[in-house]
């Protein structure tokens, strides 16, 4: 797919299917209606939007980055993802321990 069509779309269609499977798991979180089972199919699709997201993502750096400085640009996107992975359950703890999980939740799709 990323050979196939445009890298940008796919980047940015993939990184959609998080943000609104955040903003389901907030909305029925905040209903009480929130199962195991919606959970797994959550976990299912951002699985599979990442699999389309990763290598779409990992071709279209060398496409946007000059050759001189494509080797601070990985690190660079090494270093964000990194920091990513730490911030969020850094933040998701504290709302969490507050009692409102739906906020958290809500924190990630912004």
């Amino acid at each position: 797919m990323a050979d196939t069509y445009d890298r940008k779309k796919i980047v940015l269609l993939a990184q959609t299917v998080p943000a609104a499977c955040s903003l389901i798991l907030a909305l029925s979180t905040r209903a009480d209606a929130a199962s195991l089972t919606l959970i797994y199919a959550l976990v299912v699709a951002i699985a599979l939007a990442n699999a389309f997201e990763n290598p779409a993502r990992q071709a279209l750096l060398p496409s946007i980055v000059r050759r001189e400085t494509f080797q601070n640009a990985i690190t660079f996107n090494s270093l964000n993802q990194s920091l990513a992975f730490m911030a969020g359950p850094a933040l998701f703890i504290p709302l969490s321990q507050l009692g409102d999980v739906a906020a958290a939740y809500a924190c990630n799709v912004v």
